[in-house]
């Protein structure tokens, strides 16, 4: 068959195959598994050349070194004082770099939106890898809790969890990350963050998976504490989290039959909030320990974050809205990112004293930019608190025109002015 397939080809064609290189031990490199060259040999190379042309590729698509894979409990974290201004960062960049293009805004403009926004400068992110011990310890916790799950490997539930955090968390920090541990939280939390994070890079098939495990978990849990009558505050709190994360998926999901399960858990949430609002939740403005602090500032943001997607979803979908801004106007707004994102108490309390956004609540706001008189110059507050407020505008614009449509008059000339 050799020489038949000689034959069919050109002389030139045969010098070329000929000429290839062949493997000198190709039976020693299958005996040796320590020998298998890493994919990611040239991979620095490709970096550098990335960076070159001004881009940060924040991906990771190799396991390099399981022995030197960070754990959730014990982060990587630089120094609060090596971080600098946005100023002296954009300083150091050389006019004749790559990086250095004409249509980027001006060190000014750049300076001057940052402190308008208050302390956004967050902290490098931590790149999570689930170690061996810390993957086998949820994998029993799955046989246990769901026997049908098979739980997806060490380095893509890795990949998962880390896509959760840079390409979802930063659009909704519900989740406190530095004390964040995926091994000690509830199991149906860190099911459905995987799941969103499977989702956000199209690995459909686990994501699906993944999704209704911890949908089961959840409601069977609810299930549980609905019949056990009192429900303690914490573990209220914790569970808003997950089902806010629920409905994200249902919503975004290619499977449109999911939306239905979205929308159901509408109601679910908001009667949770209510709850939480009822029995008196935290909005002191001030506390002195950090734990104390993470505590009170996750009670606010599941909250107020929550309201805000929960508003999302009615826009998107043209629903009335199921919480009222009057419901959460006693509570504070978040805080900057530097702050939230903090990894040890003196990191917080070094974040706390540079920050630039004041403690306000969201009813004083919203009665400021409503009066038509505009925000005091000496009030600021984060991104966070931005959406939040916005989508409080959104909701006031809805029952506006809701109530004009019904009535059949035009919205009057005051309101019009207001809302503009």
């Amino acid at each position: 068959m050799g020489q038949q397939g000689n034959l069919s080809r050109t002389p030139a064609e045969v010098q070329r195959h000929d000429s290839v290189p062949k493997p000198a031990n190709v039976e020693g490199m299958r005996e040796d598994a320590s020998a298998v060259i890493s994919p990611g040999q040239d991979f620095p190379a490709f970096m550098d050349f990335m960076e070159s042309i001004g881009l940060a590729p924040e991906w990771d698509f190799f396991d390099f070194d399981p022995q030197s894979a960070l754990s959730f409990e014990e982060p990587q974290v630089p120094a609060f004082e090596a971080l600098g201004n946005l100023s002296t960062t954009l300083q150091q960049t050389t006019p004749g770099s790559a990086r250095s293009r004409s249509s980027a805004p001006t060190i000014a403009e750049l300076s001057s939106v940052a402190d308008r926004a208050g302390s956004e400068q967050a902290l490098t992110p931590i790149q999570w890898r689930l170690n061996q011990n810390q993957w086998q310890t949820l994998a029993q916790r799955c046989r246990e809790a769901v026997p049908d799950l098979t739980l997806p490997s060490r380095p893509a539930m890795s990949r998962y969890l880390q896509s959760y955090v840079s390409k979802f968390h930063k659009h909704y920090p519900l989740i406190h990350l530095p004390t964040f541990c995926p091994v000690a939280s509830p199991l149906w939390l860190t099911l459905i963050m995987a799941a969103v994070g499977a989702q956000c890079i199209f690995e459909a098939k686990n994501s699906y998976r993944l999704y209704q495990a911890a949908r089961s978990l959840t409601m069977e849990q609810r299930r549980l504490d609905s019949e056990r009558g009192m429900i303690e505050q914490a573990h209220r709190i914790g569970m808003v989290p997950t089902l806010i994360l629920l409905m994200v998926f249902s919503a975004w999901d290619t499977d449109i039959s999911l939306l239905g399960e979205a929308l159901d858990l509408q109601s679910v949430v908001s009667g949770d909030i209510r709850r939480l609002l009822s029995d008196g939740l935290i909005v002191s403005e001030n506390s002195s320990g950090w734990e104390r602090w993470i505590q009170e500032e996750t009670h606010r943001r599941v909250m107020l974050i929550s309201y805000g997607y929960l508003m999302v979803q009615s826009t998107a979908y043209d629903l009335p809205p199921v919480v009222l801004s009057a419901e959460i106007q006693d509570l504070i707004l978040p805080c900057g990112s530097a702050e939230w994102e903090a990894r040890a108490e003196l990191e917080w309390k070094q974040a706390v004293q540079h920050s630039m956004s004041s403690p306000v609540r969201t009813g004083d706001v919203l009665r400021q930019l409503l009066s038509g008189g505009g925000i005091d110059d000496g009030l600021r507050f984060s991104a966070v608190g931005s959406f939040v407020v916005l989508q409080a505008l959104i909701q006031r614009i809805f029952f506006a025109r809701q109530l004009h449509d019904t009535s059949g008059v035009a919205l009057p000339r005051g309101e019009l002015d207001v809302i503009q």
